[in-house]
C-alpha cells in the first residue's frame, strides 16, 4: 500500500524537532519504522542503525520495532547483496538502542555507577520484594512516631493522626504517605518538590493569596472561560437584533457581558469572588411576539453560559478572603508535618534499599537524571552535564513512541542527552492524546499537548505533522466513534477537543457488502455501578450479589469481551445496547461534558472546600483527599 501524503512527510523530513500526532490505526509503527530505515540506506548520508535512540514504551514494542527493521534490512541485503552498509546494519541492529525508558537508563547508571557512589552489585530488586520492605520500612517509621506519641503527647504525628485516620486504623495515612512518594518519584527532583510545597503553604497575607501559583491558575481559567462565554453573550446580542428576534433581552444580555468582562479582568480572590456572585439580570417576561425559534436560541445560549458559572460550579469562592486565610494557617499544622514524615520515608527507604543492594527503576531514573542533567536554563529546559553531551554525541535522532505517556523526569533525561543544548534539532516525537491511558502510572499528557498547541503544522523547526486516517476500520465505524466522541470528549475530559483535526479518517477499502445489517454500527455500553449489573447471572449457582462483585472487579477489558460474549450468545448485556446512526443523531450518552467541570473539581488546586491538595510553585498537585 502506497504511503499518504501526511506519511510520506513523516518519513521525508529531516533536521527538525517533530511531534506527531497519530490517530488510532494510522499506521505509526510502520511509518516510523519506515523513516529510521530510510535514513540508514540515505545514499547521501547513510546512518548506522546503532546511531539512533529508539524508546518504546515496553520491552514487547521495543522487540517488535526491531522485528520489523531487521526484516526490511534483510531485503535490502538480498536486493544489494554486494552492499556492505547494509551487511553492517544486519550486525549491528541487536546491539542497537531501541529500547525502554527503564532500560535506557539502567544501561546509563551501569556506565557511569563510579561516579554515583554506588556499590556495582545493587541491581533491580523484585516488585514484590520491594513492596515488602516498603511496608516494613513505614512501619518501622510508624512505630517510632507512636513511641513518642506515648512519650510525648501531643506530637505532630497524633495531629496527622487525627486527620486521616478514624482512631482504630493508620492504614489512611500510610495510603496517603505511599501515594505521595508513588507520585513524586515521577518527577526530575523529589526532594526539590517537597521543598516547594513547603514553600508554597507560606500564604499569612491575601497579597500572599493571590499571587499563590495555584490562585493564578485558578483565575486564568475563570478568564479564559469569562472571554468564551462573552463570545455566546455577543451572539445571544446578535440574535436580539435580528428581524423578530427577542429584542426585549437586549438590556439583560449586554448586562451579562458587563458581569462577564469583570471575571474576565479580576486579578484577586476578592475581585472573582465579587464578580461571580453579582446577580444574573432576569429576562424581561413581556410578551413575545416574534419568532419563537430566535427567543429559544437566546435563551439556549444564556443557560450555556450561565451554567460555566454557576455558583456549585464554584464553590471555592464561598468562602470570605479571611477564611480562606484562616483555613490556610489550619492546613499549615497538618500539611508540613505530612511533608516531613514524607521526606524522612524517603530517606530510610532509600538507605534500606541499598542496604539490601536492590533499588526500583525510579531510583534507577533519578540517578540517569543526576548523572546527564545539570540544571535548566532560563526556559525551563533541561541543561546536559558533561556526560549528558558525550551520550548526546552519540545520536543521530532520537524517537519517542507513545509519547503522550512520558513523565517529566523522562522528558528531561531525553532532552538532556538529545541535541537541544547545542541547538541541533534531532528529537521525533510520536503519539495520541486520545489514547493516553497511564495517569496511573503517573504519565503526564500535558507534556504532549503543550507541544501539540505550540508546535507548528507549516515548515517550521518544531513541526507538528498529523496522521488522520484510520486503515484497521470501515467508514461506518469511523463515523460512529467520532459522532460519540464529539459528544463527550473536551480539553476537560480526554485533554483535547475532539473537533476536525481530531477526528478519525477511513483510509484503507474494504469489500462491499449488501446487507444494511453488515454495516450498521452497534454500541455496547458497560456501566461498572449501573443497576443492569444485578441482572447478569453468568453462573447458574452463583448469587446475584456474588456475582456482582466479581463483575465489579473485572477490568475494563473484562467487562468490554463479556458483552461482547453476551451479545454473541443473544444474552441482554449488561449496559445499554443501541444503534448509531450519527446523521439521524438517534444515540444520546448522556450530558455534554465539555467545559461543564467546575473549578472545585478539576483545577487541582491547593485548597477546595472538603478537598486537600499538595502543589509545588509550579502548580504540579497531588491529590491528598
Amino acid at each position: 500500500m502506497p504511503w499518504t501524503e501526511k506519511q510520506e512527510q513523516v518519513i521525508k523530513e529531516r533536521d527538525k524537532t517533530i511531534l506527531v500526532s497519530a490517530a488510532a490505526g494510522s499506521g505509526k509503527t510502520a511509518t516510523l519504522v519506515e523513516r529510521i530505515y530510510q535514513k540508514m540506506i540515505d545514499p547521501e548520508h547513510p546512518v548506522d542503525i546503532t546511531s539512533f535512540l529508539v524508546v518504546t514504551f515496553t520491552k514487547a514494542a521495543a522487540a517488535q520495532m526491531k522485528e520489523k527493521l531487521l526484516k526490511k534490512l534483510e531485503e535490502a541485503q538480498e536486493q544489494y547483496p554486494e552492499s556492505e552498509h547494509i551487511a553492517k546494519q544486519n550486525m549491528l541492529i541487536q546491539s542497537a538502542d531501541i529500547t525502554t525508558i527503564d532500560s535506557f537508563c539502567l544501561n546509563i547508571v551501569k556506565e557511569y555507577f563510579s561516579y554515583l557512589n554506588l556499590d556495582p552489585a545493587v541491581g533491580i530488586g523484585d516488585p514484590g520484594m520491594l513492596e515488602m520492605l516498603k511496608y516494613d520500612v513505614m512501619t518501622a517509621l510508624f512505630e517510632e512516631k507512636y513511641a513518642q506519641l506515648q512519650e510525648q503527647g501531643d506530637t505532630e504525628f497524633g495531629r496527622l493522626l487525627e486527620v486521616f485516620c478514624d482512631g482504630k486504623r493508620d492504614d489512611n495515612l500510610k495510603d496517603v504517605l505511599d501515594k505521595i512518594y508513588r507520585q513524586i518519584t515521577s518527577f526530575p527532583a523529589p526532594e526539590r518538590f517537597l521543598e516547594e510545597a513547603r514553600m508554597g503553604l507560606q500564604i499569612d497575607t491575601a497579597e500572599d493569596l493571590n499571587h499563590a501559583p495555584w490562585m493564578q491558575a485558578m483565575l486564568d481559567i475563570l478568564h479564559k472561560k469569562a472571554a468564551a462565554a462573552v463570545q455566546l453573550a455577543e451572539r445571544c446580542l446578535a440574535i436580539c437584533e435580528e428581524a423578530d428576534g427577542p429584542e426585549q433581552y437586549r438590556e439583560q444580555i449586554e448586562s451579562d457581558i458587563e458581569k462577564l468582562q469583570a471575571i474576565g479582568q479580576a486579578d484577586s480572590y476578592a475581585a472573582m469572588k465579587g464578580a461571580i456572585e453579582s446577580k444574573w439580570a432576569t429576562l424581561s417576561r413581556k410578551k413575545f411576539t416574534g419568532d419563537k425559534e430566535l427567543q429559544e436560541a437566546c435563551k439556549t445560549l444564556r443557560k450555556e453560559y450561565k451554567d460555566e458559572f454557576d455558583s456549585k460550579k464554584l464553590d471555592s469562592f464561598k468562602q470570605s478572603e479571611a477564611q480562606i486565610l484562616e483555613d490556610m494557617q489550619l492546613l499549615k499544622t497538618y500539611l508540613l508535618p505530612l511533608l516531613s514524615l514524607t521526606e524522612e520515608f524517603m530517606t530510610r527507604f532509600m538507605e534500606e534499599k541499598q542496604k539490601r543492594k536492590m533499588l526500583e527503576f525510579s531510583d534507577i531514573s533519578h540517578m540517569a537524571y543526576q548523572l546527564v542533567c545539570a540544571g535548566y536554563d532560563e526556559d525551563g529546559t533541561a541543561v546536559p552535564t558533561e556526560i549528558g553531551k558525550t551520550i548526546a554525541n552519540r545520536y543521530e535522532e532520537i524517537y519517542i513512541d507513545e509519547y503522550q505517556d512520558s513523565n517529566y523526569l523522562q522528558e528531561d533525561i531525553l532532552t538532556a542527552v538529545s541535541g537541544k543544548s547545542r541547538d541541533v534539532h534531532n528529537m521525533f516525537m510520536v503519539g495520541d492524546v486520545k489514547q493516553s491511558i497511564y495517569r496511573f502510572r503517573l504519565a503526564r499528557p500535558e507534556l504532549f499537548m503543550e507541544k501539540y498547541k505550540s508546535y507548528s503544522t507549516e515548515e517550521a523547526q518544531e513541526q507538528r505533522i498529523d496522521l488522520h486516517k484510520n486503515f484497521r476500520s470501515r467508514e461506518q465505524v469511523l463515523e460512529s466513534v467520532n459522532f460519540i466522541f464529539r459528544q463527550i470528549m473536551g480539553e476537560d475530559l480526554g485533554g483535547i477537543a475532539y473537533d476536525e483535526t481530531a477526528a478519525l479518517y477511513p483510509g484503507a477499502s474494504f469489500p462491499e457488502e449488501e446487507s444494511e445489517e453488515f454495516v450498521k454500527t452497534e454500541v455496547l455500553l458497560v456501566e461498572r455501578d449501573g443497576e443492569e449489573l444485578s441482572d447478569v447471572q453468568d453462573y447458574e449457582d452463583s448469587s446475584v450479589s456474588g456475582n456482582r462483585r466479581e463483575m465489579e472487579n473485572q477490568t475494563g477489558q473484562e467487562l468490554e469481551a463479556l458483552a461482547i460474549a453476551q451479545r454473541d450468545e443473544g444474552i441482554p448485556a449488561c449496559g445499554i445496547r443501541g444503534y448509531c446512526n450519527p446523521a439521524a443523531n438517534c444515540l444520546w450518552m448522556g450530558r455534554n461534558l465539555q467545559g461543564s467541570t467546575g473549578i472545585s473539581g478539576d483545577s487541582r488546586i491547593l485548597y477546595i472546600k472538603n478537598r486537600i491538595f499538595l502543589c509545588n510553585r509550579d502548580c504540579d498537585c497531588i491529590e491528598l483527599s
